[in-house]
């Protein structure tokens, strides 16, 4: 686990595991108040449009864990109805597009840039840099980006 108090100053943080790598409140005061560090969660895409979900959940387990529920489906403050994972969205390009082929392990240039291309085509971006229900302030980035970013 990274131990948020002990980056140097411009470390960047991109994680994709969970649970995460990092306690995340910490990291949230430290970028708040010393702007010297910036994370996000990694393997999120920005869909163009909106994605509708469709949620079932027994009526039992709904009395049994409603608190345990309510963190584990996305619903309310923070969610972004435009992300969605790319290990989930893998899968249904695959599914929908035959020339793009579900892959195991280590992939080669040629399929990474088909897979690309047809992210572009479709209108997909990077998601908004965040972690958890937190969203990195565009003012935050700006500033770390002032003080780390290198010659322009």
């Amino acid at each position: 686990m990274l131990d948020i108090a002990r980056l140097r100053p411009g470390t960047l943080i991109v994680d994709d595991s969970g649970p995460h790598c990092f306690a995340t409140e910490p990291a949230i005061r430290r970028l708040e108040g010393q702007g010297d560090i910036l994370f996000t969660e990694g393997g999120v895409l920005k869909s163009p449009q909106p994605i509708s979900e469709l949620r079932y959940v027994p009526r039992a387990t709904q009395a049994a864990n409603l608190s345990r529920l309510e963190m584990l489906l996305p619903t309310g403050t923070g969610h972004d109805p435009n992300h969605i994972t790319g290990c989930v969205f893998s899968g249904l390009l695959s599914a929908r597009f035959e020339s793009l082929k579900s892959t195991i392990g280590l992939v080669d240039v040629e399929t990474c840039s088909q897979h690309y291309d047809q992210l572009n085509a479709l209108g997909f971006q990077a998601a908004d840099l965040h972690c958890k229900r937190y969203t990195l302030s565009a003012e935050s980035i700006r500033n770390f980006r002032r003080r780390f970013g290198g010659p322009r």
